[in-house]
């Protein structure tokens, strides 16, 4: 019997009726990354992809895209995100042409030039810290846009998260399986992605309401839990890790 709340629809197919049934959505809180120098990493974000300056309240190590922090943590030995289990992070922009020229002058890597994929949009990937970065066209979503994931099973990836933290399952342009949140998209591809503990793109996160409460949810569900809720800087948080070796940390704020 799962303990966190769940919402119950029902699709009716012929004379069949199945049961569509997701943990109501969790709000998006966060992604990690470890980065050599946070201070440097927060100005570059603010300057070259857009991030808002952080509120009064933040803490210095990170920026903001609407409600989703992107936070830094220090260290010069994070592994490179691509081939891990959180492979990459993907940004809307304008141009991409013109933002992977500004990118590679600014200190970036380019590991696949611009080309249009028919039916989706234009695309490239940099690395910046070991941070493998998808420079996308979505005028639907300008901005920060998604996380991609590289695990065994996609479909077991997804059932997951609509179990844990909801969201809805769709097509990204009718093309690209995911969940959706309302501040991003979290996409699936399938392959053998090493744990992203240690890499560069180190975990994400939520941000449940009552900590006591989600955390018997996840427990109900046997998720594995790598630090019980505690309190950090002040805010009960906790580590789990998904079936894949996807970090994921709970906050409350």
């Amino acid at each position: 019997m799962r303990l966190g709340p769940v919402v119950c629809g029902f699709l009716v197919v012929g004379f069949a009726a199945v049961v569509d049934v997701r943990a109501e959505t969790v709000p998006y809180d966060q992604i990690r990354l470890i980065v050599p120098d946070a201070e440097k990493a927060v100005d570059w974000y603010m300057q070259h992809l857009g991030a808002q300056p952080r509120r009064a309240d933040d803490f210095a190590d990170r920026v903001r895209y609407g409600g989703v922090l992107l936070s830094f943590t220090k260290g010069a030995d994070a592994k490179p995100s691509a081939g891990s289990s959180i492979d990459h992070l993907g940004f809307s922009v304008t141009d991409v042409e013109a933002k992977m020229r500004e990118l590679e002058a600014a200190g970036a890597t380019v590991i696949a030039p611009a080309r249009e994929v028919p039916g989706l949009f234009k695309l490239g990937f940099v690395e910046m810290w070991g941070t493998k970065l998808e420079i996308l066209q979505d005028p639907d979503t300008v901005g920060f846009h998604h996380i991609h994931l590289r695990v065994p099973d996609p479909d077991a990836s997804m059932k997951w998260y609509l179990e844990m933290v909801g969201g809805q399952r769709a097509k990204l342009k009718g093309r690209v399986d995911g969940v959706r949140y309302p501040e991003l998209w979290l996409l699936m591809d399938k392959g053998e992605g090493e744990p992203s503990r240690g890499h560069a793109i180190d975990h994400i996160g939520w941000r449940p309401q009552n900590m006591d409460a989600f955390f018997a949810h996840l427990k109900a569900n046997n998720v594995k839990i790598i630090a019980e809720p505690r309190l950090a800087r002040g805010l009960p948080t906790m580590m789990t890790e998904d079936p894949y070796g996807v970090r994921v940390e709970f906050i409350q704020r």
